[in-house]
């Protein structure tokens, strides 16, 4: 269920425009959110019981994790708009920062609206052991940057100045300390490529700024870790990946991997010893670095895993790396990929089973769920009526003949966010959230 501290821009509609509209768009063709479903996000996540590290994931239509690998939050639940970011402190507590709002997910599915701003983000962090989170928002108009020192629990803006800087990427370089990739908007000088340091915790922040050279453009930081950054930047002939200090940003002739294309995706390890970069689509491969070698020029700085997969995001841990692929030309879309480039596949979307479990007692969250999950199980070749409404998230999926029959009392609209019975007027209401959704297809 959504809680709001404040009702936020609700645009009434009719009962008949709704049902028109749905009636109208409704169609398995259509994808419930713009785009084939894919992996955008992995996270690695601290075992509260002392084991191996867990996982979670952030997609274009929600957010999962290692708890209930087969089960996902809908990202309708936490009302984010068509820009949004998720950030995951533990498997059941997400950050959504999305097109004007934060919200928290809780156990059970509660989701609470915390926070509000009147731009969209551009880029996020956090750092799990302190609890802090950072946002960088940014639009045409201008930009700003809000801190939270409890997991996303309050907030407040930081008052630098961001007047002529337009943010591409924030990370956390320590406790308290961020890194801001920008670039210049003034005309005579737009593009013009900015890395910047903040100390949060000063009474009164501000931004030191290291400028870089001219002919280095539209900068953005992949990740950061211990005082180290990895970040790209568009060079005279190609996009240019650096690894550096903060305090000893490259100078020109410094080492730098050159790719024909942004990058897909770039990860430091936790004490910025070691890189990993992903190259671009046109030219795949996955690329590692060890700061020892640093002293040395590239090529040799770089080389290349054994890997036949195209990284769409990277994620170190101390049993590999977890990587985002595509299920169709990988056969996953999370794996573990180690040292010897063998593959462990994690999370394949077309074994979903439908939205969490323990939504069940979340109503509000529930019917958006529900709404939505027949039009992405569809898209993923799944039929959405084919699981077990009493079975847990880790449970097996039943046949179709074990589906509770709609007419059986205290069967419809019980157990589970989507339920593959349902009365008629649970139906109808779920065409009318089905409605409310389709006027924001997103395009991801």
């Amino acid at each position: 269920m959504i809680h709001t501290l404040a009702s936020f821009g609700r645009r009434p509609a009719s009962l008949a425009a709704l049902a028109a509209a749905t009636l109208l768009s409704a169609s398995p063709a259509l994808y419930a959110h713009g785009a084939p479903p894919r992996a955008r996000q992995a996270f690695a996540l601290t075992d509260p019981g002392g084991g191996d590290v867990l996982w979670a994931l952030s997609t274009n239509f929600g957010v999962m994790s290692q708890s209930a690998p087969s089960r996902y939050i809908c990202e309708e639940a936490f009302e984010a708009g068509e820009t949004y970011l998720m950030l995951p402190f533990a498997s059941d507590l997400w950050v959504s920062l999305g097109e004007d709002r934060v919200a928290l997910s809780e156990p059970d599915c509660q989701i609470e609206v915390v926070h509000t701003y009147a731009l969209p983000p551009v880029d996020a962090d956090h750092r799990p052991a302190t609890g802090e989170v950072m946002v960088a928002l940014a639009d045409a108009t201008g930009a700003q940057l809000h801190y939270s020192a409890d997991a996303g629990r309050t907030w407040r803006p930081l008052e630098v100045d961001l007047s002529d800087l337009r943010p591409t990427g924030v990370r956390f370089v320590g406790e308290g300390q961020v890194a801001l990739s920008a670039f210049r908007t003034p005309d005579a000088r737009r593009g013009e490529a900015v890395v910047a340091h903040l100390d949060v915790r000063s009474a009164a922040p501000t931004l030191n700024l290291f400028e870089l050279p001219a002919d280095r453009r539209y900068p953005y930081l992949l990740d950061a870790a211990e005082g180290q950054l990895l970040w790209h930047a568009q060079g005279p002939e190609a996009q240019e990946v650096y690894w550096s200090a903060l305090s000893a940003l490259p100078a020109p002739g410094a080492p730098v991997f050159e790719l024909d294309a942004w990058p897909a995706a770039g990860a430091l390890s936790t004490d910025g010893e070691r890189a990993w970069l992903s190259g671009s689509d046109a030219s795949p491969g996955i690329f590692t670095a060890e700061r020892a070698a640093i002293g040395q020029q590239a090529p040799e700085l770089w080389h290349e895993l054994p890997s036949e997969h195209h990284a769409r995001c990277l994620t170190p841990t101390a049993k590999g790396l977890l990587i985002c692929g595509h299920r169709a030309t990988d056969g996953f879309d999370l794996a573990l990929l180690d040292e010897d480039g063998e593959v462990e596949p994690l999370v394949d979307f077309r074994e979903l089973r439908g939205p969490q479990s323990t939504c069940r007692n979340a109503d509000d969250t529930a019917n958006l769920c529900q709404a939505v999950w027949p039009e992405l199980a569809r898209g993923l070749g799944i039929d959405p009526d084919v699981f077990d409404d009493e079975a847990t998230d880790a449970g097996d999926i039943t046949d179709a003949g074990d589906i509770p029959d709609a007419a059986d009392a205290g069967q419809a609209g019980e157990p589970g966010c989507a339920q593959a019975g349902g009365s008629i007027g649970a139906r109808w209401w779920g065409l009318i959230a089905i409605a409310l959704l389709s006027a924001r297809r997103r395009r991801r």
